[in-house]
């Protein structure tokens, strides 16, 4: 396999983990493992453009806007902080 896809594919399922633990919705232990592959590019977007953290939050509350759910904005920052120390090297 391709190197570069294959880091791709690494950093995607580190991003489906943290947001699994994460799991706004209650879903990731008992129910599908892919509630938030809806999320996996754009943040793997960002995060290999080396965007600000804080477009990071932004997705992460505009995704929890649709279910009516609001973490605390130390919440949505922790996540964040996690997603951007994910190894991305080229």
């Amino acid at each position: 396999m391709n190197p570069e896809v294959q880091r791709a594919r690494t950093l995607q399922t580190a991003i489906r983990k943290v947001l699994n633990e994460w799991d706004r919705l209650d879903v990731a232990v008992a129910g599908p493992q892919d509630e938030y592959d809806s999320l996996i590019i754009p943040i793997w977007q960002l995060l290999c453009a080396r965007a600000p953290r804080q477009r990071i939050v932004e997705i992460l509350a505009e995704f929890e806007s649709q279910f009516e759910s609001v973490s605390s904005f130390e919440m949505l920052n922790l996540v964040a902080d996690k997603l951007v120390r994910l190894p991305n090297d080229p």
